[in-house]
């Protein structure tokens, strides 16, 4: 599993991931994680600080991968793509596609 898959399945079963300082903070329901879970988050850590920080300015993205201080977002299908504005969604070739 991926970066981004691992985050997507995390969000679904309650777990908030959030950036801060270089660590990630991982805020879930009592026994929600186990080991293996513990395991990958260590192992894909790089990969989700680099999914929930801008690359600009390094601060958090909120939970719609908008960096309120740039003003720019990532595209919401997870193409990794910034869309050049924090209020559309999809980047100029996911756009096309759709």
């Amino acid at each position: 599993m991926n970066a981004l898959g691992l985050l997507k399945s995390h969000k679904a079963r309650g777990v908030v991931l959030k950036p801060h300082g270089g660590k990630l903070l991982v805020d879930a329901p009592a026994g929600t994680l186990n080991e293996a879970d513990r395991d990958r988050l260590a192992r894909l850590k790089p990969d989700l600080l680099a999914i929930l920080t801008c690359p600009t300015c390094a601060r958090p993205l909120d939970d719609k991968g908008r960096c309120w201080k740039c003003c720019d977002r990532t595209c919401s299908t997870g193409c990794g793509r910034w869309t050049g504005s924090a209020f559309i969604a999809l980047c100029c070739q996911c756009q096309a596609a759709v």
